[in-house]
């Protein structure tokens, strides 16, 4: 089904099929919100205080070990894109191997490390839980390991999906997964009394993997069938040009979970658990204008590099042109949710926590920072010019950490003074990024502009 309502003579079949991605990844998003939001009093429900905070705990730290992907599935992202642009077949083909391949190690010196350290590490201290939780969290952790593993193997069907520019397919298998996994938690709800994260764990990822092996079993015997990975096609000098993207793309990951993953730390640091609370109210309040932009942005990151390939300037301008003037009407609307931010707190959350005003402006000042940075950022991040991107995220994770204790011990600001830090750490990027842009489709770009 397509929007019959475009008429692809006047937008072009690169445009439409952009717009095509932005509205059903849209639709896919808003439902696996809802499905969201109505599984956490299920979740409450299901597990108490105590297994609950367990849950979220290997949750976040899954979050972190999944930086271990180096990289590789954006770096297979953009050099698939370009070489099926180019109609480099059997090159595509060994990359989609090499990279599963690539994978493959990681994921086995991952689970050979932890089944060995699994032995003597105490998870009912870890966790400081009884006894009784301390022996089958012994026999979770190696299951949650494992089918996180397969799960971080399996993800790459979604960077070859990305790199044909089908965000679309990408937002409705997740969306998919989602509506299993709510209806297996509220099975699991009615039926499962006893080791219940070990069964949370079987329907939160089981599921995902059986579900994700055959969509990739599927789409490798039909529309992917000529790029189906081999083992006869792994490459190892191609692991050098994965890497060489790949591995950047990991740098900057890891400085932007510095700079937006320690503020939460830094606040229960100089603060308390209470401030942590409170930083987080305007963040989630504004956090539906990053949820839109991601929407309308993750499809274009393999359109602009297609487009590049094929030197089609023209796009890229109109693209980026259409861009602005949206993120301007987001603009419109991040001042507006600040000007009646007082009358939401109130409506959403009563009179029990009053907001600071100043916290609010410089959470709305950084959405719009963040959001005007990424126009050009999703653009460089496309063509893979990210070495001055690297060395600006770099800059940024650095000074942070530091600019939140001058802002609140020297200048005896409050939590505003953190999310002031982090506006200013990342205040470079949109300036450096819209400069860089400018040079390469002016084709003015030389030495670290263009690398």
């Amino acid at each position: 089904m397509k929007l019959n309502i475009l008429n692809k003579n006047n937008l072009g079949e690169r445009t439409i099929g952009q717009l095509n991605n932005i509205f059903y990844s849209a639709i896919y998003k808003c439902f696996g919100v809802v499905l969201n939001f109505l599984s956490v009093p299920i979740f409450l429900n299901f597990l108490d205080s105590s297994n609950y905070g367990i849950w979220l705990t290997i949750s976040s730290v899954l979050s972190w070990i999944s930086l271990l992907d180096l990289g590789i599935g954006n770096g297979l992202k953009n050099k698939l894109c370009e070489n099926i642009t180019q109609g480099n077949i059997l090159t595509s083909r060994s990359l989609v191997s090499t990279s599963y391949f690539i994978f493959f190690i990681i994921v086995l010196i991952l689970i050979v490390i932890f089944l060995f350290c699994n032995i003597f590490i105490d998870w009912g201290l870890v966790f400081k839980t009884s006894n009784a939780d301390s022996a089958n969290l012994k026999i979770l952790m190696p299951t949650l390991i494992i089918f996180f593993s397969a799960r971080f193997i399996l993800d790459l069907i979604n960077s070859i999906l990305f790199a044909h520019q089908r965000a679309d397919i990408v937002a409705r298998n997740n969306f998919i997964i989602n509506a299993f996994v709510f209806l297996g938690l509220v099975l699991l709800s009615k039926t499962v009394t006893q080791n219940k994260l070990f069964w949370l764990n079987i329907v939160s990822n089981g599921i995902p993997i059986i579900f994700l092996f055959c969509v990739s079993i599927f789409l490798f015997k039909n529309k992917f069938k000529l790029i189906s990975p081999n083992w006869g096609t792994v490459n190892f000098s191609n692991t050098a040009d994965i890497l060489s993207v790949s591995l950047k793309f990991f740098a900057i990951q890891i400085a932007s979970l510095v700079i937006f993953s320690s503020d939460n730390l830094i606040i229960n640091s100089l603060f308390s658990p209470k401030e942590v609370t409170l930083y987080n109210i305007p963040y989630k309040l504004f956090s539906s204008f990053i949820f839109a932009w991601t929407i309308i942005l993750t499809p274009l990151w393999t359109a602009f590099n297609e487009a590049f390939i094929r030197a089609d300037f023209t796009w890229i301008k109109k693209a980026v042109w259409g861009l602005n003037v949206v993120w301007i009407l987001l603009a419109v609307a991040v001042l507006v949710t600040i000007f009646w931010s007082s009358d939401i707190y109130k409506f959403w959350l009563g009179t029990s926590i009053i907001v600071p005003r100043r916290l609010t402006i410089f959470m709305g000042i950084f959405i719009l920072i963040s959001t005007y940075s990424n126009i050009y950022v999703y653009f460089l991040n496309g063509i893979g010019k990210i070495k001055i991107q690297f060395y600006i995220s770099l800059m940024a994770s650095i000074v942070n950490i530091p600019l939140c204790y001058l802002f609140v011990k020297y200048f005896g600001m409050n939590v505003d003074g953190i999310i002031l830090a982090t506006c200013l750490s990342i205040s470079v990027n949109p300036l450096i990024s819209l400069y860089q842009y400018y040079l390469i489709i002016n084709n003015k770009a030389i030495g670290i502009w263009f690398s």
